[in-house]
């Protein structure tokens, strides 16, 4: 590993724990609501079995994204894996606040296993009335 890589890696650890820490404060005084999650950007990806729950993985750069991964908060521990490329579809888009939190659009649907429906907005969860209801049952009642 080079100094500059080193230094790099240092430098995003102490800017993390800095806006951990003022989100914390922020979030003791009353002024935000205490976050489920918060974001992690990274240029490479995550290790999925050490995954934890409370993290959106964002793989990219600052100019880029590529994949968010997190763990499915129903609590099932399903991995969710989102792309973020502008030219794959189904695609999201994440967007990461000064305090690090995650707003991801549009919403997630789990399509097997728990069907959890939810949105992720400035870091918090808000689950859809239709969560745990399997996608296709949805789709047939609207038509």
């Amino acid at each position: 590993m080079t100094i500059a890589s080193r230094f790099s890696r240092t430098c995003a650890t102490l800017r993390h724990s800095a806006v951990d820490l003022l989100r914390r404060s922020f979030v003791w005084s009353g002024l935000i609501e205490p976050v489920q999650l918060k974001a992690r950007l990274s240029p490479e990806y995550p290790d999925l079995k050490t995954l934890p729950e409370e993290t959106v993985y964002v793989v990219g750069g600052a100019d880029y994204q590529k994949w968010a991964y997190m763990v499915c908060p129903c609590g099932c521990g399903e991995r969710i894996m989102l792309s973020l490329a502008k030219n794959r579809r189904p695609r999201w888009q994440v967007e990461i606040d000064w305090l690090g939190r995650p707003t991801i659009k549009p919403s997630v649907w789990q399509t097997d296993g728990c069907y959890s429906h939810f949105w992720i907005k400035k870091g918090a969860i808000q689950w859809t009335r239709d969560t745990g209801t399997p996608y296709r049952v949805c789709v047939a009642k609207e038509a």
